[in-house]
């Protein structure tokens, strides 16, 4: 199942709208509406948020073939997703407890420490 249809599924199951459920998440209808569509995937902020407000595992949100397909070959961003799945699971990193600009600036702060340890190495 694509990122869109699982997406739609659950939040269908939900009973919400696109609307609602982009309330919920700090996001607009229409990106939803895109999402859904597959006409892009929802960026790696978004990804605790859905998995929290729709109740889909983030294992199974970061499954799916297409998801970060355009980072697959970036090993910085592999890893930042490893990390941002690993402070969500310990619950370091919820949209309860940081705000998405606060999870964006650590997302840059991470890539930025990766980025400049794989020069080292």
């Amino acid at each position: 199942m694509r990122i869109g249809d699982l997406i739609k599924t659950k939040r269908m199951e939900k009973g919400l709208s696109q609307d609602q459920l982009a309330q919920l998440i700090g996001s607009t209808q229409r990106v939803v509406s895109n999402w859904e569509a597959n006409k892009n995937e929802p960026s790696p902020v978004y990804i605790p948020k859905l998995s929290n407000t729709l109740n889909i595992p983030l294992e199974e949100l970061t499954s799916t073939p297409e998801l970060f397909s355009d980072f697959a070959e970036k090993k910085e961003d592999n890893k930042l997703l490893q990390l941002i799945n690993a402070l969500h699971e310990t619950e370091v990193i919820t949209s309860d407890n940081i705000d998405e600009n606060t999870q964006a600036i650590i997302i840059s702060m991470v890539k930025k420490y990766l980025k400049e340890k794989e020069g080292r190495d």
